[in-house]
């Protein structure tokens, strides 16, 4: 544990000395941010950034709302931490230890492609057929490291492409559930470019998500009715509440 804390204070303490500066540029964001709110006559920032995607204050609010009314379950999930590690305080650096033991999931890229495309059965043959189109036979993902090739993992394309992924695959189970997160950006592409015309089919970054983590969730679900064992069904629902959490 103190080697854990040493790190993460001597990597969080770099930030504490640019304060000012990480300051100024934080408060010139805010007032410029004031400033075109007002100067546009919004009755808000909230409603100035949310005017240009026509998203309604209430949906933004429900999220909020969403949250605390649950804030509960984080609180007994971090007492629960607190209790394992036998500790009076809880830390951040203390958030990054593994409750359970690591259970090895590795699998090929191939079985990651099979196994994503059975998770998503609940939303229908048409759904389906495309998604396992697009990974096994239209060769939409470029998979594994390369020189020269960027990290991070990216769903993208235009209007009359296929929407193309980038990832560096390495059969973790990360990287399964990376797939699964990044065609989820790609169906939600290829479907709205498929039933929008152009100036319609770009989705804005407030609903980007929601297709990438619920094929997550599509996955999880699976693995978890699948698994061989206790211990690997704790270190997958473990796994998804620190998803949640982080």
């Amino acid at each position: 544990r103190t080697l854990r804390k040493n790190s993460f204070l001597s990597l969080h303490g770099k930030f504490a000395e640019y304060g000012n500066t990480l300051c100024e540029l934080l408060s010139g964001q805010v007032q410029g941010h004031l400033f075109n709110a007002k100067a546009r006559n919004y009755s808000s920032c909230l409603e100035a950034a949310l005017f240009p995607k026509n998203v309604d204050l209430s949906v933004y609010r429900s999220l909020i709302d969403a949250v605390r009314s649950k804030i509960g379950a984080l609180h007994r999930y971090t007492s629960l931490r607190k209790q394992l590690m036998g500790v009076d305080e809880l830390h951040p650096y203390d958030m990054y230890v593994p409750l359970v033991s690591e259970v090895d999931m590795k699998m090929s890229y191939e079985e990651a492609e099979t196994i994503v495309g059975d998770s998503v059965s609940p939303l229908g043959s048409e759904y389906q057929e495309a998604l396992r189109n697009g990974l096994q036979k239209d060769r939409w993902v470029d998979r594994y490291e390369n020189d020269n090739k960027r990290s991070g993992a990216y769903s993208s394309g235009c209007f009359d492409s296929m929407p193309y992924i980038l990832m560096n695959y390495q059969g973790t189970l990360n990287d399964v559930f990376t797939l699964a997160h990044e065609v989820g950006h790609s169906m939600h592409s290829l479907l709205s470019r498929n039933y929008q015309p152009y100036h319609y089919a770009s989705y804005p970054i407030f609903v980007a998500e929601v297709a990438s983590t619920f094929n997550e969730d599509l996955l999880m679900n699976m693995m978890v009715k699948n698994v061989r064992s206790k211990e690997e069904k704790i270190f997958l629902i473990n796994q998804k509440i620190e998803d949640i959490r982080a």
